[in-house]
């Protein structure tokens, strides 16, 4: 999760398989109730194995 100063806030929301395209929701956060913006579909989980 990231909040900028000007309340703009983004999650990164992994889907449930990690392979998967996951969700970058968008939110303003200033008003008393938050705001959804949007959501943009992003790429899957990077994956590691050494």
């Amino acid at each position: 999760m990231a909040v900028r100063a000007d309340g703009l806030a983004v999650v990164a929301l992994e889907a449930p398989q990690k392979t998967d395209d996951g969700w970058l929701p968008v939110v303003d956060m200033r008003p008393q109730e938050p705001v959804p913006l949007g959501a943009y579909r992003v790429g899957s989980c990077p994956t590691w194995s050494p």
